[in-house]
Protein backbone atom coordinates (compact mmCIF):
# COMPACT_ATOMS: atom_id res chain seq x y z
CA UNK A 1 0.00 0.00 0.00
CA UNK A 2 3.22 2.41 0.96
CA UNK A 3 4.23 1.87 -2.68
CA UNK A 4 0.74 2.03 -4.02
CA UNK A 5 0.54 5.21 -2.61
CA UNK A 6 3.51 6.31 -2.67
CA UNK A 7 3.40 5.69 -6.44
CA UNK A 8 -0.04 7.43 -6.79
CA UNK A 9 1.50 10.25 -4.99
CA UNK A 10 4.72 10.54 -7.12
CA UNK A 11 2.04 10.26 -10.37
CA UNK A 12 -0.14 13.10 -9.35
CA UNK A 13 3.23 15.16 -8.50
CA UNK A 14 4.15 14.40 -11.92
CA UNK A 15 1.32 15.27 -13.54
CA UNK A 16 1.02 19.04 -11.74
CA UNK A 17 4.61 19.59 -13.19
CA UNK A 18 3.26 18.94 -16.15
CA UNK A 19 0.19 21.34 -15.53
CA UNK A 20 2.35 24.11 -14.40
CA UNK A 21 4.97 23.81 -17.27
CA UNK A 22 2.20 24.52 -19.01
CA UNK A 23 0.75 26.88 -17.78
CA UNK A 24 4.07 29.06 -17.64
CA UNK A 25 4.36 28.14 -21.61
CA UNK A 26 0.75 29.40 -21.96
CA UNK A 27 1.86 32.82 -19.94
CA UNK A 28 5.02 32.77 -21.85
CA UNK A 29 3.51 32.41 -25.29
CA UNK A 30 0.75 35.31 -23.90
CA UNK A 31 3.34 37.68 -22.96
CA UNK A 32 5.17 37.39 -25.79
CA UNK A 33 1.96 37.92 -27.84
CA UNK A 34 1.22 41.29 -25.99
CA UNK A 35 4.39 42.36 -26.49
CA UNK A 36 4.48 42.09 -30.19
CA UNK A 37 0.88 43.44 -30.73
CA UNK A 38 2.38 46.76 -28.25
CA UNK A 39 5.39 46.62 -30.62
CA UNK A 40 2.93 46.78 -34.41
CA UNK A 41 0.94 49.71 -32.71
CA UNK A 42 4.14 51.74 -32.07
CA UNK A 43 5.58 50.78 -35.21
CA UNK A 44 2.31 52.07 -36.55
CA UNK A 45 2.31 55.11 -34.44
CA UNK A 46 5.57 55.86 -35.83
CA UNK A 47 5.65 55.02 -39.62
CA UNK A 48 2.10 57.08 -39.73
CA UNK A 49 3.01 59.55 -37.70
CA UNK A 50 0.09 62.63 -38.95
CA UNK A 51 1.34 65.46 -40.20
CA UNK A 52 0.40 68.03 -43.30
CA UNK A 53 2.11 70.67 -44.86
CA UNK A 54 0.87 73.79 -47.09
CA UNK A 55 2.40 75.22 -49.45
CA UNK A 56 0.59 78.82 -49.86
CA UNK A 57 0.55 80.91 -53.72
CA UNK A 58 -0.86 83.39 -54.87
CA UNK A 59 -3.64 83.00 -58.00
CA UNK A 60 -0.28 83.17 -60.18
CA UNK A 61 1.26 80.43 -58.36
CA UNK A 62 3.65 82.69 -56.85
CA UNK A 63 4.58 81.45 -53.27
CA UNK A 64 3.65 83.66 -50.24
CA UNK A 65 6.41 83.82 -47.94
CA UNK A 66 6.31 84.28 -43.86
CA UNK A 67 3.05 86.39 -43.94
CA UNK A 68 0.51 83.92 -44.92
CA UNK A 69 -1.45 82.84 -41.77
CA UNK A 70 -2.76 78.97 -41.97
CA UNK A 71 -5.61 77.87 -39.04
CA UNK A 72 -6.53 74.30 -39.14
CA UNK A 73 -9.52 72.94 -37.42
CA UNK A 74 -11.97 70.18 -36.17
CA UNK A 75 -15.03 70.50 -34.38
CA UNK A 76 -17.40 67.77 -33.64
CA UNK A 77 -19.76 67.98 -30.48
CA UNK A 78 -16.94 67.47 -27.51
CA UNK A 79 -14.07 66.55 -30.26
CA UNK A 80 -12.14 69.33 -31.17
CA UNK A 81 -8.41 70.40 -31.60
CA UNK A 82 -6.84 74.05 -33.76
CA UNK A 83 -3.44 74.88 -34.93
CA UNK A 84 -2.53 78.44 -36.17
CA UNK A 85 0.86 79.69 -37.60
CA UNK A 86 2.93 81.67 -40.48
CA UNK A 87 4.23 80.17 -43.75
CA UNK A 88 8.17 80.19 -43.30
CA UNK A 89 10.55 82.00 -45.46
CA UNK A 90 9.90 78.99 -48.24
CA UNK A 91 6.70 79.16 -48.04
CA UNK A 92 5.80 76.17 -45.98
CA UNK A 93 3.44 76.16 -42.94
CA UNK A 94 3.22 71.97 -41.12
CA UNK A 95 1.00 70.92 -38.42
CA UNK A 96 1.98 67.91 -36.34
CA UNK A 97 -1.36 66.42 -35.43
CA UNK A 98 -2.19 65.21 -32.19
CA UNK A 99 -2.29 61.57 -32.57
CA UNK A 100 -3.88 60.10 -29.94
CA UNK A 101 -7.05 62.71 -30.71
CA UNK A 102 -6.38 62.37 -34.14
CA UNK A 103 -6.94 58.84 -33.35
CA UNK A 104 -10.04 58.84 -31.52
CA UNK A 105 -11.67 61.17 -34.11
CA UNK A 106 -10.75 58.83 -36.75
CA UNK A 107 -12.06 55.93 -34.96
CA UNK A 108 -15.47 57.83 -35.08
CA UNK A 109 -15.35 59.32 -37.79
CA UNK A 110 -18.31 59.51 -40.74
CA UNK A 111 -18.89 61.68 -44.05
CA UNK A 112 -18.98 64.88 -42.23
CA UNK A 113 -15.79 64.65 -40.43
CA UNK A 114 -13.11 66.77 -42.14
CA UNK A 115 -10.74 69.69 -41.42
CA UNK A 116 -10.80 72.88 -42.04
CA UNK A 117 -8.37 74.60 -43.18
CA UNK A 118 -8.52 78.41 -43.32
CA UNK A 119 -5.88 80.87 -45.17
CA UNK A 120 -4.86 84.23 -45.06
CA UNK A 121 -1.91 86.54 -46.18
CA UNK A 122 -1.88 89.34 -43.74
CA UNK A 123 0.78 91.37 -45.78
CA UNK A 124 -0.79 90.89 -49.26
CA UNK A 125 -4.32 91.59 -49.60
CA UNK A 126 -6.04 87.94 -50.35
CA UNK A 127 -9.12 86.77 -49.52
CA UNK A 128 -9.00 84.00 -47.54
CA UNK A 129 -8.29 80.40 -49.19
CA UNK A 130 -10.45 77.48 -47.79
CA UNK A 131 -9.70 73.69 -47.92
CA UNK A 132 -11.38 70.62 -46.74
CA UNK A 133 -10.20 67.58 -46.46
CA UNK A 134 -11.35 63.55 -45.38
CA UNK A 135 -9.63 62.21 -42.57
CA UNK A 136 -6.81 59.83 -43.10
CA UNK A 137 -3.42 58.82 -41.65
CA UNK A 138 -0.82 59.63 -44.12
CA UNK A 139 2.85 60.75 -43.55
CA UNK A 140 4.37 64.15 -44.73
CA UNK A 141 1.20 65.42 -46.64
CA UNK A 142 2.01 68.56 -48.53
CA UNK A 143 -1.13 70.86 -50.23
CA UNK A 144 -1.17 74.04 -52.30
CA UNK A 145 -3.45 76.51 -51.30
CA UNK A 146 -4.48 79.02 -53.46
CA UNK A 147 -5.60 83.12 -52.51
CA UNK A 148 -7.28 85.19 -54.69
CA UNK A 149 -6.66 88.66 -55.09
CA UNK A 150 -9.19 90.72 -52.71
CA UNK A 151 -11.31 93.17 -54.52
CA UNK A 152 -11.10 96.35 -53.11
CA UNK A 153 -14.13 99.00 -53.86
CA UNK A 154 -11.04 101.57 -53.28
CA UNK A 155 -7.10 101.44 -53.05
CA UNK A 156 -4.97 101.02 -51.21
CA UNK A 157 -3.58 104.43 -50.80
CA UNK A 158 -0.02 104.54 -48.76
CA UNK A 159 2.31 108.12 -49.05
CA UNK A 160 5.64 108.09 -47.76
CA UNK A 161 8.45 110.46 -47.61
CA UNK A 162 12.18 109.95 -47.81
CA UNK A 163 14.19 112.39 -45.06
CA UNK A 164 17.25 112.20 -45.97
CA UNK A 165 20.26 113.48 -44.11
CA UNK A 166 22.43 114.50 -46.80
CA UNK A 167 25.97 115.71 -45.07
CA UNK A 168 29.44 114.86 -45.43
CA UNK A 169 29.01 111.47 -44.05
CA UNK A 170 26.17 110.26 -45.56
CA UNK A 171 27.57 109.44 -48.83
CA UNK A 172 26.66 105.45 -48.24
CA UNK A 173 23.21 106.20 -47.15
CA UNK A 174 22.36 108.11 -49.92
CA UNK A 175 23.78 105.68 -52.65
CA UNK A 176 21.67 103.07 -50.97
CA UNK A 177 18.66 104.92 -51.30
CA UNK A 178 19.54 105.45 -55.14
CA UNK A 179 20.29 102.16 -55.37
CA UNK A 180 16.79 100.51 -54.08
CA UNK A 181 14.49 103.27 -54.75
CA UNK A 182 13.61 101.60 -58.28
CA UNK A 183 13.27 98.20 -56.46
CA UNK A 184 11.03 99.80 -53.37
CA UNK A 185 8.51 101.21 -56.12
CA UNK A 186 8.51 98.00 -57.97
CA UNK A 187 7.26 96.32 -54.63
CA UNK A 188 4.46 98.85 -53.93
CA UNK A 189 3.25 98.06 -57.47
CA UNK A 190 3.27 93.99 -56.62
CA UNK A 191 1.15 95.01 -53.38
CA UNK A 192 -1.31 96.87 -55.40
CA UNK A 193 -0.58 99.89 -53.39
CA UNK A 194 -1.55 103.26 -55.13
CA UNK A 195 1.70 105.23 -54.08
CA UNK A 196 2.48 109.04 -53.47
CA UNK A 197 6.19 109.87 -52.27
CA UNK A 198 7.46 113.12 -51.00
CA UNK A 199 11.34 114.25 -50.16
CA UNK A 200 12.97 116.29 -47.52
CA UNK A 201 16.76 116.67 -47.47
CA UNK A 202 18.67 118.21 -44.93
CA UNK A 203 21.19 119.53 -42.83
CA UNK A 204 21.16 122.20 -39.88
CA UNK A 205 18.29 123.41 -42.38
CA UNK A 206 15.77 121.96 -44.10
CA UNK A 207 14.61 121.49 -47.90
CA UNK A 208 10.99 120.57 -48.65
CA UNK A 209 10.61 119.30 -52.18
CA UNK A 210 8.10 120.16 -54.84
CA UNK A 211 6.75 122.53 -52.14
CA UNK A 212 5.39 119.92 -50.13
CA UNK A 213 3.82 118.37 -52.59
CA UNK A 214 4.29 114.32 -53.55
CA UNK A 215 5.13 112.65 -56.50
CA UNK A 216 2.86 110.67 -58.03
CA UNK A 217 4.74 109.58 -61.45
CA UNK A 218 7.58 106.87 -60.91
CA UNK A 219 9.55 109.18 -64.05
CA UNK A 220 9.51 112.21 -61.40
CA UNK A 221 10.36 109.79 -58.49
CA UNK A 222 13.49 108.32 -59.97
CA UNK A 223 14.45 111.37 -61.38
CA UNK A 224 14.43 113.54 -57.81
CA UNK A 225 16.12 110.34 -55.79
CA UNK A 226 18.58 110.05 -58.37
CA UNK A 227 19.93 113.60 -58.42
CA UNK A 228 20.56 113.47 -54.58
CA UNK A 229 24.03 114.34 -53.08
CA UNK A 230 25.74 114.97 -50.27
CA UNK A 231 25.36 119.06 -49.94
CA UNK A 232 21.72 118.60 -51.84
CA UNK A 233 20.38 122.16 -51.50
CA UNK A 234 23.05 123.40 -49.46
CA UNK A 235 22.40 121.13 -47.11
CA UNK A 236 26.23 120.27 -46.43
CA UNK A 237 26.21 120.40 -42.68
CA UNK A 238 29.93 119.73 -41.62
CA UNK A 239 29.41 119.12 -37.84
CA UNK A 240 26.97 116.97 -35.59
CA UNK A 241 23.95 117.73 -34.65
CA UNK A 242 21.97 118.09 -37.61
CA UNK A 243 18.26 118.91 -37.63
CA UNK A 244 16.65 115.62 -37.94
CA UNK A 245 13.26 116.51 -35.75
CA UNK A 246 13.05 119.84 -38.10
CA UNK A 247 12.76 117.82 -41.13
CA UNK A 248 10.50 115.65 -39.81
CA UNK A 249 8.35 118.25 -38.28
CA UNK A 250 8.14 119.44 -42.26
CA UNK A 251 7.57 116.35 -43.65
CA UNK A 252 4.75 115.48 -41.42
CA UNK A 253 2.37 118.62 -42.48
CA UNK A 254 2.90 117.98 -46.73
CA UNK A 255 0.12 117.60 -48.53
CA UNK A 256 -0.84 113.91 -48.69
CA UNK A 257 -3.68 112.59 -49.52
CA UNK A 258 -6.91 112.59 -47.62
CA UNK A 259 -7.35 108.94 -46.85
CA UNK A 260 -3.69 107.74 -47.16
CA UNK A 261 -1.86 105.77 -44.56
CA UNK A 262 1.49 107.89 -43.66
CA UNK A 263 4.80 106.86 -43.62
CA UNK A 264 8.10 109.14 -42.56
CA UNK A 265 11.51 106.94 -43.66
CA UNK A 266 14.02 108.62 -41.96
CA UNK A 267 17.80 108.23 -42.88
CA UNK A 268 20.55 109.79 -40.65
CA UNK A 269 24.07 108.98 -38.73
CA UNK A 270 24.04 111.83 -36.29
CA UNK A 271 21.64 113.08 -33.63
CA UNK A 272 19.53 115.76 -33.48
CA UNK A 273 19.75 119.11 -31.97
CA UNK A 274 16.63 119.75 -29.83
CA UNK A 275 15.46 122.94 -28.52
CA UNK A 276 18.36 125.06 -28.97
CA UNK A 277 19.02 127.81 -31.98
CA UNK A 278 18.52 125.56 -35.12
CA UNK A 279 15.28 124.51 -33.93
CA UNK A 280 12.82 124.24 -30.86
CA UNK A 281 11.34 120.95 -31.53
CA UNK A 282 12.06 118.60 -29.05
CA UNK A 283 11.07 114.66 -29.05
CA UNK A 284 7.95 115.13 -27.25
CA UNK A 285 6.82 117.90 -29.09
CA UNK A 286 6.99 116.27 -32.23
CA UNK A 287 5.64 113.45 -31.12
CA UNK A 288 2.49 115.00 -29.32
CA UNK A 289 2.20 117.80 -31.91
CA UNK A 290 3.05 116.69 -35.26
CA UNK A 291 3.60 112.79 -35.40
CA UNK A 292 0.58 111.60 -33.60
CA UNK A 293 -1.48 114.03 -34.32
CA UNK A 294 -1.49 113.34 -37.91
CA UNK A 295 -1.12 109.80 -37.80
CA UNK A 296 2.44 109.79 -39.03
CA UNK A 297 4.44 106.25 -38.70
CA UNK A 298 7.97 107.09 -38.67
CA UNK A 299 11.01 104.38 -39.19
CA UNK A 300 14.09 106.01 -39.13
CA UNK A 301 17.40 104.58 -40.06
CA UNK A 302 20.30 105.83 -38.21
CA UNK A 303 23.35 104.55 -36.28
CA UNK A 304 21.67 102.27 -33.19
CA UNK A 305 25.33 102.03 -31.41
CA UNK A 306 25.25 105.67 -30.68
CA UNK A 307 23.43 106.41 -27.24
CA UNK A 308 22.23 109.55 -28.18
CA UNK A 309 20.47 108.54 -31.21
CA UNK A 310 18.79 106.12 -29.89
CA UNK A 311 17.46 108.42 -27.14
CA UNK A 312 15.70 110.38 -29.45
CA UNK A 313 14.49 108.30 -32.28
CA UNK A 314 14.10 104.95 -30.36
CA UNK A 315 10.52 106.87 -28.64
CA UNK A 316 9.59 107.79 -32.05
CA UNK A 317 9.60 104.73 -33.57
CA UNK A 318 8.05 103.02 -30.76
CA UNK A 319 5.33 105.93 -29.98
CA UNK A 320 4.09 105.82 -34.37
CA UNK A 321 4.53 102.59 -35.94
CA UNK A 322 2.70 99.69 -34.82
CA UNK A 323 5.66 97.16 -34.06
CA UNK A 324 8.17 100.26 -33.39
CA UNK A 325 10.36 98.93 -35.99
CA UNK A 326 14.04 101.45 -36.69
CA UNK A 327 16.94 99.94 -38.31
CA UNK A 328 20.65 100.39 -38.85
CA UNK A 329 22.12 102.42 -40.76
CA UNK A 330 24.42 99.59 -42.16
CA UNK A 331 21.61 97.15 -43.02
CA UNK A 332 20.84 96.22 -45.53
CA UNK A 333 18.91 99.04 -47.60
CA UNK A 334 16.71 96.17 -50.02
CA UNK A 335 15.55 94.48 -46.40
CA UNK A 336 14.22 97.84 -44.93
CA UNK A 337 11.96 98.71 -47.78
CA UNK A 338 10.89 94.95 -48.20
CA UNK A 339 10.02 95.26 -44.15
CA UNK A 340 8.58 98.73 -44.49
CA UNK A 341 6.32 97.48 -47.02
CA UNK A 342 5.18 95.02 -45.83
CA UNK A 343 3.41 97.62 -42.80
CA UNK A 344 0.62 98.91 -45.01
CA UNK A 345 -2.32 97.97 -43.93
CA UNK A 346 -4.74 95.81 -46.15
CA UNK A 347 -7.43 97.72 -45.19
Amino acid sequence: MRKQVKFIFSNQQNEYKVVLERKKLFCGILCCLLALIFLILWILNWNFHYSVQYLVKDKNTNLILDSAEVSIFYQKNSENFSRKQFTDKNGFTKFEMPKRKLYEIIFSKNSQDTLKILATAKRKCYTEGNVSESFSILKNKTQDIFLESRKKAKAILADFVFVVDVTGSMSGGIANLKNNILSFIENLEAEGVSYAIGIVVFGDGVYVYNSGNLYTKKDEILATINQLKVGERGQGGGDSPENQLGAIADASVMNFRKTSQKFLIMLTDAESHENDGITSWTVETLIKNRLKANNISVYPVFNTKQEKQRKQYIPIAETTNKKGKYYDISDKFDEIIKDIVSKIECE
